[in-house]
């Protein structure tokens, strides 16, 4: 985005969503990634979702990029056409430059054809690609109104957008509103998923539960309770430990060929360090949200079989690459933030 000096804050909002980039700036960007990756960044994110005129051969180019450095491209694929092409589009661009391939929220990126994908990427993984994903467990979405996401609002019907929400007014909206609030800008929920296909995705065996960390929508703070609660206790979709290995070990197990430090987390063995989570199950989770009286976390380790409180130590980097102290790329390029890191 600064490359190409587009304005938009999180996501682009203008010129790196409406104009490909030039060669030189293709070049900057590759650069200014793998510099990030050279300095200890774990993988690369990507958000073709959000960038519709990056071509197939640029995004190709940085999947290379990332096989160089034998680092996942964590993927928000294409949402709103054809699921399965979409996933078709990552998965070939993996097989063909060997880059691990992790798929951010396949929920909302296959929506009613789960089922599909998820028989995609389990075929993938048996023919030997190294391909993870995850969900997060609402039926609502959130991003940027003003992102490419919506770029073909004006030929959408009118019932359309009763499915957004304007968090600071609680607002469903209209056409008209959504249009004030695109120029304004800021983020929409958007409500268009089925309780049926977020549990078939959350019950799959090798789906991680993710959160994604925006802070208007509850999945922010609520993700891991209501996964707990609605998901396990009381609908039964998986089980408690199935629950806590999704949100836990899968995700240290994906980075761990990156950062050997990643294999000390999300388990309890002697010698590791993790954050510790007292469940009450019997506690409802009061709609997906953790309240501080439901949970105690402290931070400690297992050391002859005892265990220790300790303070954090240090940021995750990957291997062979020592952390900067002061590194601009760093702050763009940070390291994935994980439950139990």
């Amino acid at each position: 985005m600064s490359i190409m000096h587009d304005t938009g804050g999180l996501l682009p909002r203008d010129a790196a969503m409406n104009r490909p980039a030039s060669a030189e700036e293709q070049r900057a960007i590759a650069a200014a990634v793998e510099k990030g990756l050279d300095e200890g960044g774990l993988g690369m994110g990507m958000g073709i979702t959000y960038t519709p005129t990056a071509s197939s051969e640029e995004i190709l180019n940085l999947f290379y990029l990332a096989a160089k450095f034998k680092r996942p491209v964590f993927v928000h694929a294409r949402e709103g056409g054809n699921a399965i092409q979409t996933l078709q589009e990552v998965i070939a661009n993996a097989a063909a430059s060997g880059a691990p391939l992790h798929i951010v929220h396949i929920n909302s990126i296959a929506m009613d054809k789960t089922a599909e994908a998820l028989r995609m990427i389990d075929g993938t993984r048996a023919r030997g690609l190294d391909v993870t994903m995850e969900a997060y467990p609402y039926t609502a979405g959130m991003t940027e109104i003003a992102s490419a996401m919506y770029s073909n609002w004006e030929s959408r019907p009118a019932e359309y957008f009763a499915r957004f929400l304007w968090p600071p007014t609680g607002e469903r909206l209209t056409r008209e509103s959504f249009e004030r609030y695109r120029k304004q800008g800021g983020f929409v929920a958007e409500f268009r998923n089925t309780e049926d296909m977020v549990r078939l995705a959350i019950s799959h065996p090798g789906v991680m539960i993710a959160t994604d960390g925006i802070l208007q929508h509850p999945r922010s703070s609520g993700t891991y309770a209501r996964v707990l609660g609605k998901y396990a206790r009381e609908e039964k979709a998986l089980t408690f430990m199935d629950a806590i290995r999704k949100s836990s070990l899968l995700p240290a197990q994906r980075l761990e060929a990156m950062s050997p430090q990643m294999r000390q987390k999300g388990r309890f063995e002697s010698g590791c360090r993790r954050r510790h989570l007292r469940l009450r199950p019997q506690q409802r989770h009061r709609q997906g949200y953790l309240r501080k009286s439901q949970a105690v976390f402290r931070r400690l380790s297992l050391r002859d079989g005892r265990r220790n409180l300790c303070r954090p130590r240090g940021q995750v980097a990957g291997r062979r690459c020592a952390w900067p102290r002061n590194s601009r790329s760093m702050n763009a390029i940070r390291s994935i933030v994980l439950p139990n890191s």
